[in-house]
């Protein structure tokens, strides 16, 4: 699973609609390409690298998801490590806010959040190594309540169930920063990468949880949400449903299909061929050539499913497809 990325997909190409908020002699930057990089090596004392951004309303129930390094943990007192806040709600009655550090003064390395009381609570007991780690949190419950996977997709058990998140707001609804933070003294200095940041409204299939046989066709049902996505030809009409066929314009857009298509598997099949087995990925372009390639699907789900020839028929037929013949020219080919 992954978040599905509808309120803020952050890749870090550039820093275009993000705030300059560093402080202190620290420097907020893209370095290397496609990353954060939070540079509080030589701050004037305690003072944190950061950046800021207003991304609009956010309503309760949402997911955020922040992938980091920490090239060097520092920070100081009450400002250590990597900080992460996101302010929601209407009249701005939430704001979510978690701190990944090691060795803050007076408290163990960890994950903490800051809570109804307006105090950081350790949620999390973990030392953090020098190496790249995925955090997702899903903040519920009229937003008073978190959920925490730490390297782990969030379809597994969390490794924290309704952490106290209710704090009062001290910004507006949409606010998000980011914080890494160091000191000139004692401890030490910090510095941090962030190769991603989301947040968005739900959850989604990413291509590695698209089981075999009938456990496709729950995967697929919670993607497309059509009630008559069945077995055979239904399944294309559901897919229709969700993908206008004007949208198939570019390879990039039709390999949407493959992404989250097993072909053989919608309908409880049992077996596990896919849509990229039978189309090479470079085919995928444009014009004729995509409907080529829904034809090849129509012609796979036609054949195969209600089991109106074998298998190694229908597969045959689908080659044909693949390779430029039309539809009826394939089936009298091999019927």
């Amino acid at each position: 699973m992954e978040i599905k990325k509808d309120i803020l997909e952050e890749d870090w190409d550039d820093l275009d609609g993000w705030d300059n908020w560093d402080e202190d002699g620290c420097v907020s930057e893209i370095d290397p390409a496609g990353q954060l990089y939070l540079d509080a090596t030589t701050p004037v004392g305690t003072g944190g690298a950061a950046r800021y951004q207003d991304i609009g309303s956010i309503a309760d129930g949402y997911y955020v998801e922040i992938k980091f390094k920490g090239d060097t943990w520092g920070g100081a007192a009450n400002a250590w490590g990597i900080t992460l806040g996101v302010v929601s709600g209407s009249g701005e009655d939430n704001f979510f806010r978690v701190r990944i550090a090691n060795d803050p003064i007076g408290s163990d390395d960890g994950l903490y959040i800051w809570d109804n009381n307006n105090a950081w609570v350790k949620v999390v007991a973990k030392t953090w190594d020098d190496n790249w780690h995925t955090v997702v949190f899903y903040i519920h419950n009229s937003r008073s309540d978190c959920d925490i996977w730490i390297d782990k997709s969030p379809n597994e058990t969390p490794d924290v169930t309704d952490a106290d998140c209710a704090a009062g707001s001290a910004g507006n609804d949409g606010d998000v920063f980011i914080y890494g933070y160091g000191n000139a003294g004692i401890p030490k200095p910090g510095e941090y990468h962030i190769d991603h940041l989301y947040i968005g409204t739900a959850m989604t299939l990413s291509v590695t949880d698209l089981g075999s046989g009938a456990d496709a066709t729950p995967a697929i049902t919670g993607i497309i949400p059509v009630v008559d996505v069945g077995a055979g030809v239904d399944v294309m009409a559901a897919i229709s449903a969700a993908i206008p066929v004007t949208d198939l314009g570019s390879g990039a857009e039709v390999l949407a299909i493959t992404n989250f298509l097993p072909v053989s598997d919608v309908g409880a099949g049992s077996e596990s061929l896919t849509l990229e087995s039978l189309i090479e990925i470079q085919d995928s372009g444009v014009g004729a050539d995509v409907a080529s390639k829904i034809d090849l699907a129509i012609a796979f789900f036609g054949l195969a499913k209600p089991k109106v020839v074998s298998y190694p028929i229908a597969k045959k037929v689908a080659y044909q497809i693949a390779k430029g013949v039309s539809y009826p020219s394939a089936k009298s080919k091999y019927l």
